[in-house]
């Protein structure tokens, strides 16, 4: 059994499992060889980064009203009649608009309980 480092502050573990029997002798040279390369892998890790404004109330309110408005504009031009039958592109970008307002309003909803906890 190896433990060792592959990078940052965590330890890895690996299990190696070998027989000491003759009919095995090749599986478990294989083993020990895949050991001994797997052990001098190295991980640099990196720091996640954080999206500017996903911290920001503020900032989230408001994008959350744009996609509502603009919600409201397309589904009143539907129920008014005013535009002939959406193109298939135009009803992906507004299925694309409601899973984003969707997102918005879980994070937005996550963010103001961190809050109130803080």
């Amino acid at each position: 059994m190896l433990q060792d480092s592959i990078g940052g502050s965590a330890l890895t573990t690996m299990i190696a499992c070998v027989s000491p029997i003759e009919y095995n002798i090749s599986e478990t040279l294989n083993t020990m060889k895949y050991a001994s390369r797997a052990r001098s892998i190295r991980n640099i890790a990196k720091a996640n980064q954080v999206e500017a404004g996903w911290d920001d109330v503020e900032h989230l309110q408001n994008t959350v009203l744009k996609l509502r408005k603009q919600l409201t504009e397309v589904g009143g031009e539907i129920k008014a009649g005013t535009e002939v039958p959406m193109e298939e592109e135009k009803q992906k970008h507004g299925n694309r608009l409601i899973v984003r307002l969707a997102e918005l309003q879980k994070e937005h909803t996550a963010v103001s309980f961190l809050l109130l906890l803080g």
